[in-house]
């Protein structure tokens, strides 16, 4: 492949790809390591090399390459949950914060920071992170439940009161 499209960037992902599903780690690090030393912007080969560092149980490193994704590509919605994701399961809550609130965009990553918000009694900012989330899943019941009683928390009893009123009426079966 290489010698017939040797300018194809993308080469070197699936060559990576090939040797890592073999089981050839290193290979697979050494063939990402390279294109990302050859450019830029090779925000893939970042999320791959992160990926098989996580398999490696290189946290450290792949930590560092899902930041590095994040700061090259605010919207890549993926490698920012993923170092989020991570960071939590390391006890480095404030850091997880932090980096859900890089990622450009909407997903469930918004959901769980405004859990963590809420840990650390952070009502107004869990409030906007559930509301923004809400706009793109008006389906989810927990969000629009948890939303009504972060109002009520917060002392806001007729908004409160109104967005359970708007539950019920849509959700009349639920407990």
């Amino acid at each position: 492949i290489l010698e017939v499209e040797p300018g194809n960037s993308e080469v070197p992902l699936l060559l990576a790809i090939l040797e890592a599903e073999g089981g050839a780690n290193d290979k697979a690090i050494s063939i990402l390591t390279k294109a990302v030393d050859g450019t830029n912007d090779h925000f893939r080969a970042l999320f791959y090399r992160a990926k098989i560092y996580l398999e490696m149980g290189e946290i450290e490193k792949a930590k560092g390459d899902l930041d590095k994704c994040l700061t090259i590509r605010p919207n890549f919605v993926e490698a920012g949950t993923a170092l989020g994701i991570i960071q939590e399961k390391t006890g480095e809550i404030d850091a997880a914060i932090e980096t859900y609130a890089r990622i450009q965009g909407n997903g469930e990553f918004k959901k769980r920071l405004a859990q963590l918000y809420l840990n650390k009694n952070e009502n107004e900012k869990a409030l906007q992170a559930l509301i923004e989330y809400e706009a793109e899943h008006e389906d989810d019941y927990t969000a629009r439940v948890k939303v009504g009683l972060i109002l009520y928390e917060m002392k806001r009893f007729p908004e409160s009161i109104e967005r359970f009123k708007a539950i019920l009426k849509e959700q009349p079966k639920a407990d």
